[in-house]
């Protein structure tokens, strides 16, 4: 069996959201990353920041989905294929009962907004740009979340071998 690690883009007429989320407990800071690519492998919108109220990382992933999950439906991105690189992320939001933190119904509640998301696990080289992402959000101060509309050039390299199919 064959495994690929590039980056996959999503099917024409959807958009494909990453998201991920770093935890640095020796540092206490936490960062969230995520992506919307149209099917060419373009950036649409991505998104980074801190965030202050994450003890785990699985809270961190979910927070990066959560916000994710808000900049879609702001911005009408409603044919979302959803990649996350922690199963247990998956697990959670597909699980309706026995979720440990609220984070996750709030994101099921945003997915109803939204025209029947997949999701999928990648692995980590797939998910390359948003964690980049993410560890530029954990140098962030306040909290903020900076919003960008056009590839910041630390990433450029990452989303130009995605869009070639290979890994950096």
């Amino acid at each position: 069996m064959t495994i690929t690690l590039a980056w996959v883009p999503p099917q024409k007429g959807f958009i494909k959201l990453n998201t991920d989320g770093v935890l640095k407990p020796y540092i206490h800071t936490q960062g969230i990353g995520g992506v919307f690519h149209d099917f060419a492998g373009n950036l649409i919108i991505g998104f980074a920041g801190e965030v202050n109220n994450a003890n785990i990382p699985l809270q961190t992933k979910a927070l990066a989905l959560l916000r994710g999950l808000q900049l879609a439906i702001a911005h009408y991105l409603t044919s979302l294929q959803i990649n996350i690189d922690v199963k247990e992320v998956l697990q959670h939001i597909q699980n309706t009962s026995n979720s440990p933190m609220l984070i996750f119904y709030d994101c099921r509640h945003l997915l109803n907004h939204l025209k029947d998301p997949s999701f999928a696990h990648v692995y980590g080289e797939q998910n390359a740009v948003t964690e980049k992402m993410a560890h530029f959000g954990s140098s962030m101060n306040g909290g903020s979340i900076r919003i960008f509309n056009q590839p910041p050039i630390f990433v450029m390299d990452l989303l130009e071998a995605g869009q070639r199919g290979v890994t950096k």
